[in-house]
């Protein structure tokens, strides 16, 4: 009796969760499509940090919505060489693919992200990007890889705390 009533009370905290990040997804959306609908460089990079927001809270709720946010900042970022947000770009675009099953896709995105960081040795980017490579290769059940990737991933955490 206590596991079904635990059960639905965490189903209705998960629906009030995803609808707190449709509505969030829906104001920055609403700023997209008004305040920053035309490309314009100096207002290009505001751009690109509301649709890597706006990717990010979608990745769970609509991973097909997150990945298109992803891909235009993506593209934005690179016509504008804006490289501030390159590897949260590639590490939402690696979670969607892996939430869809491309496990290959997935890697090939998390890797971006990982080697971007590392030529910035951004310490905590390279220990997110391994911790993702890890959760695919656990989603896959290669759990020895997938510890390994984890193990890094935590090594290189605990050296920046």
């Amino acid at each position: 009796m206590r596991i079904g009533i635990l059960s639905i009370l965490l189903s209705i905290l998960n629906f009030g969760w995803a609808l707190g990040q449709v509505e969030q997804v829906d104001s920055l959306k609403q700023l997209l499509d008004t305040k920053f609908a035309v490309s314009n460089s100096p207002r290009d990079t505001l751009r690109v940090n509301i649709l890597v927001e706006a990717a990010t809270l979608s990745l769970r709720v609509n991973p097909t919505a997150s990945l298109a946010y992803s891909k235009e900042a993506l593209r934005i970022s690179i016509q504008r060489s804006y490289r501030a947000k390159l590897a949260k770009i590639y590490n939402n675009t690696g979670t969607v693919f892996r939430l869809k099953g491309d496990y290959e896709k997935a890697i090939e995105f998390h890797q971006k992200a990982f080697e971007f960081d590392q030529n910035r040795n951004d310490r905590r980017g390279m220990a997110l990007s391994l911790n993702n490579i890890g959760n695919i290769h656990y989603s896959k059940g290669e759990l020895d890889q997938a510890i390994s990737f984890y193990t890094r991933s935590l090594s290189i955490r605990q050296d920046i705390d």
